[in-house]
């Protein structure tokens, strides 16, 4: 009887054994054709015999994104900016000359009642022009007297324009010029002579000062003055800034058609515009001196005769 439990107990032993050994293959081989498989796919990328997951739920497939109607794109095209064009003023119209230029070929003493050939004897302060940007020296010409010939003195000779031009200034009373006026003369109107004397290029015209008048000038703004034309008195303006009774003139090649409205020494006393017109008249460089003596010898000795 006890070896036939120890038989059966074997034999059960045996047949656990057998059944694990078999499952132990089984599991091995699904898993070298799980392997085999996924080898296939990476190389060939089909996984359509690969074995796939059952489910009993029912699938909801994402929602397949709509193409937006982006708006098109037009092109825009940036509109061109006009040219700028500087449009004077109805006042600065008015200061254009209206004569037509003619070669000036007259040449006038500034004052009354002594010739060009007078002027050198009367002579009181020569040009002496300063470094360039300074505002040193002496910029133009002094003339004056305490008696000569019947005249006790200088003082309310009348000042007389050189030569014929456009009112440029005509100021009252500034520092440091007192009562003055500045005439241009054109170009255009020039001599070929004088042009080549004085360098004077395309563009750029002569300018005369007359300072230091008794009174306000008797001419304004954009007149047009022709040679030997009263522009004031001599005097001693302004006060505190002129020694004596004298005619300063002052000469210088500059743009053309300037125009100033205003121009004073700089002090609390002036204007934003005045003391900028002092600065480009005498320090800027645009407008360059020359001695009033080389012009003023030049029409001594150029025979008096009519505008050709």
């Amino acid at each position: 009887m006890q070896i036939l439990q120890v038989w059966l107990i074997q034999r059960t032993l045996i047949i656990i054994l057998i059944a694990a050994w078999l499952v132990a293959c089984s599991n091995t081989t699904n898993e070298a054709k799980g392997l085999k498989d996924s080898l296939r796919v990476q190389e060939t990328g089909d996984n359509s015999q690969l074995p796939r997951a059952s489910s009993t739920r029912e699938r909801t497939p994402f929602p397949v994104a709509e193409t937006l109607a982006m708006p098109r794109m037009t092109q825009t095209n940036t509109p061109t900016l006009p040219a700028m064009y500087f449009t004077p003023s109805p006042e600065a119209q008015d200061l254009v000359p209206t004569p037509s230029p003619r070669h000036v070929r007259e040449y006038c003493s500034p004052l009354e009642g002594h010739t060009l050939k007078d002027l050198q004897e009367i002579l009181t302060n020569p040009f002496n022009p300063p470094p360039p940007g300074k505002d040193t020296g002496h910029h133009g010409v002094d003339f004056a007297y305490y008696r000569r010939g019947n005249r006790p003195s200088i003082l309310g000779v009348p000042v007389h324009a050189v030569m014929a031009g456009r009112v440029a200034a005509a100021i009252q009373n500034r520092i440091p010029y007192g009562n003055m006026v500045i005439i241009e003369t054109p170009h255009s109107a020039l001599s070929e002579e004088l042009i080549a004397l004085l360098n004077i290029s395309n563009g750029r015209s002569l300018y005369l000062l007359y300072a230091h008048m008794n009174e306000k000038p008797t001419v304004e703004l954009g007149d047009w003055v022709t040679c030997g034309q009263a522009l004031g008195e001599v005097g001693n303006t302004p006060k505190g800034w002129s020694s004596d009774p004298h005619l300063h003139l002052e000469g210088r090649i500059g743009p053309a058609d300037a125009v100033f409205r205003g121009m004073a020494y700089y002090d609390t006393g002036a204007t934003l515009e005045e003391m900028e017109n002092y600065r480009l008249w005498r320090m800027s460089g645009e407008f360059t001196l020359f001695d009033p003596m080389v012009l003023l010898t030049f029409g001594l000795n150029t025979p008096a005769a009519e505008r050709d």
